[in-house]
Formats: C-alpha cells, structure tokens, sequence
C-alpha cells in the first residue's frame, strides 16, 4: 500500500533518466538526489481526496471560530456633523464702515480662529456641560462603549474620567480650503453618538449666541456712548466755527469770494507795476539822451524829441540859420570884427542859448516825470505787497477755516451714521 501523501514515482526509460528535470523552479540532473520530500499538485489532490473529512472537518471550524471571534468584537458606529465658521467680528457701524485694523483678512489670525474653534470644540468648557446633560457618569454603556446596558443610580465614573472618554472619542477634522469643520463622535450605540453630537453642537453654537449678545450689547452701549460724545462734539465744532468767523469778519464775504477779488486785485497791481516801470525806463532813457546833446554845437538832438516839441523844432531851425549866416559871412571874407559878423554872432548866440535854455526845460520836465515814476512804482509795489500780504492772510484764514468746518462736518457725518444704527439696533434688536 502506498504511504498517504507520497504517490509512488512514475518509471522513466533509459533516454528519459539522462535527461534534465525541473523540481521547485530549479534545473536538476536526473541522476542527482533529492535533498527532501517533494509535493506536487497531483499528490496534494490525492492526500485531499483521501482525508477530505478531516479537511472539512478543519474548514468547517475555521468559520466557525471567525463568527464568533466577529460576534464578540463591539461594532462602532459614527455620527457625523458639519459646522461652519466665521471669523468676522460684529460691527456696530455696519457692513460698509471698514474697521481701523482687518483681522478677518489677515491669513494668520484666520488660521489662528479656526484652530481655536476646533480646540474649543473638544474642550472641557463644551465636554463638561455635554456630559452632565446626558448624564454620561451615570452610563456603562457609554463607559463600557457597549450598546444596551442600563444606567445606574450612582454616577460610575469622575466628572474628568468621563471628559477623558468623550475626548478620546470625538474627533474635529478640518476641511481643507474652507471655513467647515467635521465633527465625528464614535460609540457603540448609533443613538448615543446621535445624542453626544447633538449635545456637542448645540451647547457650542449656544456659548457663541451667548458671546455673540454680549458683543452686541457691548456695541450698544458703545453707540448710544458714541451718540452722547458725537452730539457734544458736533455742537462745540459749530460753536467754534461760528466764534471763528466772527472773530475774523468772515460772516457777509465768503473766503472764496475774498480770495478771488484779493487775487485779482493782485493781478491788477501788478500789470500797472509793470507798465509804471516801463514808462519810467522809457522817460529815464529820454532824459539820457538829451544829457548826451553837445552844448558847444547843439544841432544833433534825439527825433522824437523834436516830433514832440514844436518849440525845439523852431528854436533849432533858427540856429542852424543864423549859424549858416555867419558862416556865409566869414566864407566873403569879413573878420571877426566886422560888424556885420559881430552881429551874426551875436545872433547866434542867442539863438543857441535859447535852444539850449530848451533842451533844458525838457530835460528838467523828464526828470520831473521819472520822479513821479519812482513815486507811482513805490505806491503800486506797497498796493502789491499790502494785497499779496492780505492773500497770504486770507490764505491762512481759509486752512485754519476748513480744518475747523472739516472737524463740523466729521462729526455730523458720524452723529448721522452712528443715529442710523441705534435706530436698527432698536428696530432689530441687535446691532451687528
């Protein structure tokens, strides 16, 4: 009879024997001895085939030991919840007045708040009162984490041991790129999971109502100070102003109007200072040339000295006749002392002495004229400074002016804004 499990091994032929067989994936010589048992799949078939009971026998008790091992395991179930954050803070002006500093753009400080939230929501502040609402130190099933068992008269375990439990059990999982949170409570009854998370978000979303009201009624009581403070500001800034243009004779003339009459006075002065001392440079220029006449022989006078006088323009004509009379008289011959020379002469110098006597009275009138252009700069140039100086007054009057009504209208605008929302806090009841 042949042994169980070893087949015997089939007879080869001579040729066969020499040739090369495969045994475990490794080339063997047929010659070569085995170095142990071998176990191919046909003497595996035969062994099953022969003690089949004894391998249904072992499957059958394999099963049998996984059910049971399955059925003493406790089954956890898991009761999920999502909650949604917002970092804003209340604003008791409203939406549209930014704040000073934004703290809800700020990467950081966002991050910061929603890893406060998350910690918060597995804190003792929510756990503790979680537990002694559903009274959990007086559960063994939830202690035991076993489905089915009764509560007992007498609390089980420590108010900490029972937080100690639940914080092994509750699990906040951020959601990545968003303001949500996952909340998962684990425990072996599916409604006791239901009842902790319940208990869990409703006791968190009623300690921030909680902190939300006392923020609103923290911003109420801001406002209706604000509202005192605004008023009394508002009414001394119209005081002041009022007191300002009093004080500096601002009641029946804008600034704006003093300005722009100042500005052109300005303007004025200054053409007429201009063309004073275009005047005077053109008489001054006058009066040079006719210093510049020579006395000894004065017939080469400046042209529009000549077109302007008349007088000049005789005086002139009378000399040069009566130097030409002399000239032809000296030309015949006659000596100095001819009388008909001497009388030339004598004309002559008359005639030069009253051209000269002329030139003078021009130029003494000119010179006259150039000191009432020096007079007529001086007081346009004291017009000029007195109007840039009353400009330059004006000017500071107006800043000092707008700062204060910029003050009156800052506060009027805030009375008005501040107004606006303690009427909504009052209609709403809140004032975020």
């Amino acid at each position: 009879m042949t042994k169980p499990g070893r087949p015997p091994a089939p007879l080869l032929d001579p040729q066969q024997q020499s040739a090369m067989t495969i045994t475990r994936g490794k080339p063997v010589d047929a010659t070569e001895r085995r170095s142990g048992p071998q176990l191919t799949v046909g003497e595996l078939f035969v062994a099953v085939r022969q003690h089949w009971l004894l391998v249904l026998g072992a499957f059958m008790g394999g099963i049998a030991i996984a059910v049971i091992v399955s059925n003493a395991q406790t089954r956890i179930f898991e009761s999920v919840a999502t909650i949604y954050f917002d970092p804003r803070p209340p604003q008791p002006l409203g939406e549209k007045v930014e704040p000073v500093v934004d703290t809800s753009a700020d990467y950081w400080n966002r991050k910061e708040y929603y890893n406060t939230q998350h910690w918060i929501l597995s804190s003792r502040a929510i756990l503790e009162p979680v537990a002694e609402r559903l009274r959990l130190r007086w559960d063994p099933g939830f202690i035991r984490n076993k489905a089915g068992l009764e509560r007992e008269n007498e609390p089980v375990l420590s108010l900490d041991e029972v937080v100690g439990i639940l914080v092994s059990r509750i699990r906040v999982q951020p959601i990545d790129d968003s303001r949500l949170a996952r909340i998962t409570v684990r425990d072996a009854s599916p409604e006791r999971a239901r009842r902790i998370l319940t208990a869990l978000t409703e006791l968190y979303l009623s300690q921030n109502e909680s902190e939300l009201m006392a923020a609103t009624t923290e911003a109420s009581k801001w406002l209706h100070n604000q509202l005192t403070t605004l008023k009394s500001d508002l009414d001394e800034s119209e005081i002041d102003l009022h007191k300002y243009k009093k004080e500096k004779d601002l009641l029946s003339v804008s600034l704006d109007d003093q300005s722009g009459m100042l500005r052109e006075e300005i303007s004025q002065i200054n053409v007429a200072l201009t063309e004073a001392k275009t005047r005077r440079q053109h008489i001054a220029a006058r009066s040079q040339q006719l210093a510049d006449v020579d006395e000894k022989d004065p017939v080469n006078l400046p042209a529009r000295e000549l077109l302007e006088s008349v007088v000049l323009q005789q005086l002139r004509a009378h000399y040069l006749e009566v130097s030409k009379e002399l000239s032809g008289l000296l030309g015949e011959g006659k000596g100095e002392n001819h009388p008909s020379v001497v009388a030339s002469k004598a004309r002559r110098d008359a005639s030069k002495t009253a051209l000269l006597d002329e030139i003078r009275n021009i130029k003494r009138s000119l010179e006259k004229d150039v000191r009432a252009a020096d007079s007529e700069i001086g007081g346009l140039q004291s017009l000029y400074n007195r109007a840039r100086a009353g400009a330059l007054e004006v000017n500071q009057l107006e800043i000092e002016y707008r700062k204060l009504r910029r003050t009156r209208d800052t506060n009027e605008r805030l009375l008005t804004l501040v107004t606006e929302r303690a009427k909504r806090a009052i209609s709403r009841g809140c004032c975020v």
